[in-house]
C-alpha cells in the first residue's frame, strides 16, 4: 500500500476540489452572459477531471472503494437558489482559494510521488490557465467582477 501520507494528501485535495466544482457549477447556473457560462463550466468540467484522476491515484495505491468514494462525499452545503451572482462569485473565490492552497501544498511535499506529482502539476497550470481566462472577466462590462482572482 502507497504512504498514508500521500493518501492523506490526495484526500485533501480531493475534498478541496470537489468543492471547487460544486462552487462552479452553481454559478455556472446562475449565469446569464452565454460566454461565462462556458468558462464556468468548463472550469468545473477540469474540476471533474481532476477529481476522477484524484480517485484513480486512491485506487491504485490500494484504497478501498468505500474509503475512495469518501473523499468525493458532498459536504452539506446551503442551497443557492435565488442568490445573486455576486454571492456566488464571492464563494467560488474561496472555493478556489482552498483548492489552490490545497494543490500547493501538495506539490510542495516532499512525500509525494512523482508520478503523482506531475499528474497534479498538469492540472495546477490547467487551473492556473482558466483563472487568466476568468480574469478577462473583470474588463468586461458585466457583473460580478473577477479581479479578487489574481492571488494565484
Amino acid at each position: 500500500m502507497a504512504s498514508l501520507c500521500e493518501i492523506t494528501i490526495l484526500n485533501d485535495v480531493a475534498h478541496a476540489t470537489c468543492h471547487s466544482a460544486d462552487r462552479f457549477a452553481a454559478a455556472a447556473r446562475a449565469c446569464a452572459d452565454s460566454y461565462r457560462g462556458l468558462v464556468l463550466d468548463q472550469c468545473c468540467d477540469d474540476r471533474r477531471r481532476l477529481v476522477v484522476d484524484i480517485l484513480r491515484c486512491l485506487l491504485l495505491r490500494g484504497v478501498p472503494v468505500p474509503i475512495a468514494r469518501r473523499a468525493i462525499t458532498p459536504t452539506s452545503t446551503p442551497p443557492f437558489t435565488g442568490v445573486d451572482l455576486d454571492v456566488l462569485w464571492i464563494d467560488v473565490e474561496m472555493a478556489e482559494r482552498k483548492l489552490h492552497r490545497a494543490l500547493s501544498r501538495a506539490l510542495r511535499d516532499p512525500t509525494l510521488s512523482e508520478p503523482v506529482r506531475d499528474l497534479l502539476s498538469v492540472h495546477y497550470l490547467r487551473l492556473k490557465l482558466h483563472h487568466d481566462d476568468l480574469d478577462g472577466f473583470a474588463e468586461r462590462p458585466q457583473r460580478a467582477s473577477v479581479a479578487s482572482l489574481r492571488w494565484m
